[in-house]
């Protein structure tokens, strides 16, 4: 096992405990807070939308000094954030729970690094693997994220929220620790790409198309998994119901990252992906017919599941099929342009549920897939030479 990608698989563990946990609850605190379901999502979209702030700064530091500093940094946003959640809680002040997720936004942004440096540290003809090994941090998140809320709750603290935001904090040290270990590829070679324009990037329609497929692919993802917590609620379902839901959704979308690499190598990257699309039309169907239990269960394991395949392809499509020079400016522009859509689903989820409810909500998402279903058979169809 490379000591160094098995090292940073544990430090994003750590972090993804984190994003989990904000996705389960953020919505919820954020009602608790504001008591208007139209705000309620505001914390969250505060969390992207800082995260858009700082996409481009960590980019450029990390090609001066390196990747590890810049990670490190991030983890002390997301200790700031945590502190700072706490005391919104304790003086039940909405204002100010949403500055405290943007500062966690701002870690959730520079840890979306951590799949490109997992790259880096491994051979060849190991990177499919390494991303999907990577992501796998989503499984262990997954199975503690959401249950920092029940945990914390039997701590002697007598505001509900807080004491999974003081586990967390445990959780975030652990990441630098572990952080600290790593030995990054230095990525001086690629340092002149911070003077390539933005324009020259998005002027090549195939890096275009792949940067639309990645927004749409999270875009969708996001918009359901950030309306389920309040169409759960509208049919009066806990709040231990609602973590449940989120952390069966977050192992569909890790889980398969056991098998997503060789599944790929197997049958190739468009087949894979072109299922990832038919698992997202099923949630969609799934959540516009019913509102039980199990049928929430089934549409967000199927979303999840979704998820990963179209993710874990269009990730190679990105790190392997666009020259060297352009390759970290890509990556970048890539990273806000979904933090950025992910941003506007979130801010307009909560209006939109509140005007036409749960289930007509997610046939919005439908023309999208089909975007999807359609750029997935034109990128397969061009040549993007990485030596070109």
């Amino acid at each position: 096992m490379n000591k160094n990608l098995f090292l940073i698989f544990l430090s994003q563990s750590c972090i993804q405990v984190g994003n989990i946990f904000l996705a389960s609850m953020g919505t919820i605190i954020g009602l608790e807070l504001s008591k208007d379901v139209s705000l309620s999502t505001i914390p969250m979209f505060c969390s992207v939308a800082s995260s858009l702030l700082i996409m481009f700064p960590s980019t450029s530091l990390m090609a001066t000094y390196g990747r590890k500093p810049i990670f490190l940094i991030g983890i002390i946003f997301g200790l700031l954030g945590i502190f700072i959640c706490i005391l919104s809680i304790y003086y039940s002040h909405f204002i100010l729970f949403c500055v405290g997720t943007s500062f966690i936004g701002c870690l959730n942004s520079i840890s979306n690094f951590f799949r490109y440096a997992a790259i880096e540290v491994s051979h060849h003809n190991y990177r499919s693997k390494a991303v999907s090994f990577v992501m796998l941090a989503g499984v262990i998140a997954a199975i503690v994220g959401p249950n920092l809320y029940s945990w914390g709750s039997r701590l002697p603290i007598s505001y509900e929220f807080i004491g999974g935001f003081l586990i967390l904090g445990t959780f975030y040290l652990l990441g630098i620790f572990f952080l600290s270990f790593v030995h990054f590829v230095s990525l001086s070679s690629t340092s002149n790409t911070q003077s390539i324009p933005f324009t020259s990037l998005l002027s090549d329609s195939k890096i275009l198309s792949i940067m639309i497929l990645s927004i749409i692919i999270t875009s969708v993802m996001i918009f359901i998994m950030s309306a389920t917590p309040l169409g759960m609620k509208s049919h009066h379902f806990s709040n231990t119901d609602v973590a449940n839901i989120i952390r069966l959704h977050v192992l569909g979308m890790f889980v398969p990252s056991f098998f997503t690499g060789d599944l790929i190598k197997f049958f190739g990257r468009r087949t894979i992906m072109l299922l990832g699309t038919l698992f997202y039309f099923i949630c969609i169907g799934t959540n516009f017919l019913d509102s039980k239990y199990y049928s929430f269960v089934l549409s967000l394991v199927l979303l999840g599941i979704g998820w990963n395949f179209l993710f874990v392809g269009n990730t190679l499509l990105l790190t392997e099929k666009i020259k060297h020079d352009k390759l970290l400016k890509s990556q970048s522009l890539n990273e806000f342009l979904i933090a950025l859509f992910s941003a506007v689903s979130i801010f307009v989820t909560g209006r939109i549920h509140e005007s036409f409810g749960y289930s007509k909500l997610n046939l919005i998402m439908i023309p999208f897939v089909f975007l999807c279903i359609y750029l997935i058979f034109t990128l397969h169809k061009v040549s993007i030479d990485s030596n070109e």
